[in-house]
């Protein structure tokens, strides 16, 4: 398999570049010969994300695979030896909570007749993953809200932008709600559409509960510290009344 890595091309000839050109030309409905260096490969060109992650499977499969695929945004990224999948932007501390919102065409998550061997599941799902949805009475569904509410938590928080899908795991707890940690996250269905949102909680989410606990505790100690002292002064007053 040739390695190609965002921005250290290994190796491309004439031939890989017209292979290359054929299957990003089809995703965006064009000719291979129009595509250009500054040709955008991104939603402005591409109407579905799942389209583009399925371009990316195809890639993979004749042989082209890279690393951090988020960081490819216009075609000539896939040949630009200047551009370094090390440099990425720092994380940031978000303090505030933020949210995303995503929706998905059911329609466009491939139908394959093994998914945990297809280029597109693994490249977007767990193992995990995979297995839950399958265990789904409609697992193209399944699948299809777990993949909107990864570009729901990218959405929310951009340092996941440079996380493979594979990497963002969604797991559920016992009665099946999705989980994923510092989000909350929720899944919704509606004809032939999974809607997806995820809150990022704000990283001092924890720390401001366990202060406002702190002190009600404390006000809560005080209010029991003035009834016992004045049930002292009653019992007190009672006892002098009946001398």
């Amino acid at each position: 398999m040739k390695d190609f890595v965002v921005g250290v091309v290994s190796m491309v000839g004439n031939s890989d570049d017209e292979k290359i050109r054929g299957i990003v030309s089809k995703f965006l409905v064009c000719k291979p010969e129009e595509l250009i260096h500054t040709t955008r490969i991104d939603r402005t060109t591409i109407q579905s994300s799942v389209l583009i992650h399925r371009m990316f499977a195809e890639l993979e499969n004749e042989g082209f695979s890279f690393e951090n695929r988020n960081d490819i945004s216009v075609f000539g990224d896939f040949f630009d030896e200047d551009k370094s999948s090390n440099n990425l932007p720092k994380e940031e501390i978000i303090k505030k909570e933020s949210i995303g919102i995503d929706i998905i065409d059911i329609e466009n998550m491939p139908e394959v007749e093994d998914f945990r061997s297809d280029t597109f599941y693994k490249q977007n799902f767990t193992d995990y993953e995979i297995s839950y949805s399958l265990r789904q009475n409609n697992p193209l569904q399944s699948f299809a809200g777990r993949f909107a509410v990864k570009e729901a938590i990218v959405k929310a928080d951009n340092k996941f932008k440079h996380y493979n899908f594979n990497d963002i795991e969604i797991t559920n707890d016992n009665l099946g709600k999705p989980i994923f940690e510092d989000f909350n996250i929720s899944i919704s269905y509606s004809g032939n559409k999974a809607v997806a949102v995820a809150l990022r909680r704000s990283s001092l989410t924890s720390l401001d509960s366990s202060l406002y606990l702190k002190d009600e505790l404390i006000h809560l100690k005080n209010i029991n510290n003035f009834l016992l002292i004045l049930i002292i002064i009653m019992l007190v007053g009672c006892f002098y009344f009946f001398l």
